[in-house]
């Protein structure tokens, strides 16, 4: 922010003494104005672009040993970005890290595309790199030859797959329940640093089979729940349920979930018979 003020002033000051000569010198005085003027957006509208693109690749760390985290929880934070069609949110994700000898707490913070959002589910383990200076300092890894976060996922009673594997899979279904999977997503990581929000149980009224592999293993739900909150009353969840997890959501079963304790529609899954459990067997 404090580079983008000083490019602002100066492309003003530059512009401003452009206009004084623009007095001075008539017509050729006119054309330099408006170069300065349009040079001067241009610089500073690529340097925006420029720094976007920068907070989606994220930082890296030339020494960082290569390691495996597993989700512990994960939530929205304060950043999104938009560029055209595509909108990425900042996730701070809380995971164990393991080198295989030693396993450790850590934080990372990063710029994740819609589409894969839902990716980091508790229970999930991921590639990442971590300094071996700074334990603590941990990121994505974001490996030679791979784009953004092409990494493998573990995803408990599912198996293996790659982020790509999701992303054909969430391009592959109709845009309304890949769109309301990703609302869900996002709902669900809001709701996480929400002091309103409320956790409980809610029974299963019905549940009814939306869609099949919406990544591998997984098929698309819609629940519709009587939740046991403060008060009790009837919601609807769309979400995504492992196969083998299937006989858990059959009428009558209780699952638990998350809502908005300011505005109960906002109803969230976070687990099956146990919280946060989603994605478990």
């Amino acid at each position: 922010m404090n580079s983008f003020i000083k490019k602002f002033a100066i492309v003003f000051v530059a512009v401003f003494i452009a206009s004084f000569f623009m007095v001075k010198l008539g017509a050729i005085g006119v054309v330099l104005f408006i170069v300065v003027l349009l040079g001067g957006m241009f610089w500073i509208f690529k340097s925006m672009g420029g720094g976007m693109s920068n907070l989606l690749k994220g930082e890296d760390i030339p020494n960082g040993v290569s390691a495996t985290a597993t989700v512990i929880s994960s939530r929205q934070g304060n950043m999104r970005i938009s560029m055209g069609v595509q909108q990425s949110f900042q996730l701070i994700i809380e995971v164990n890290v393991t080198n295989g000898q030693e396993t450790w707490p850590a934080t990372i913070k990063a710029m994740i595309p819609l589409t894969q959002v839902g990716v980091f589910q508790p229970g999930v383990s991921f590639s990442v790199k971590y300094d071996p200076n700074n334990r603590s300092r941990v990121i994505i890894d974001q490996s030679a030859g791979q784009q953004q976060q092409q990494h493998t996922t573990h995803v408990p009673g599912v198996g293996d797959y790659t982020t790509e594997m999701r992303q054909q899979g969430m391009a592959a279904a109709p845009i309304e329940i890949s769109t309301k999977l990703a609302e869900q997503s996002t709902l669900i990581n809001e709701l996480s640093a929400s002091p309103s929000a409320i956790k409980c149980t809610a029974t299963i009224i019905s549940s009814t089979k939306l869609y099949t592999n919406i990544m591998p293993g997984a098929n698309v739900y819609n629940l519709k729940v009587k939740v046991n909150g403060n008060t009790s009353f009837d919601g609807e969840i769309t979400c995504s349920i492992a196969a083998v997890s299937e006989y858990k959501i059959a009428n009558g079963k209780n699952i638990y979930v998350i809502y908005d304790g300011n505005n109960p529609r906002r109803l969230g899954l976070t687990g099956l018979d146990q919280p946060n459990s989603a994605y478990q067997v």
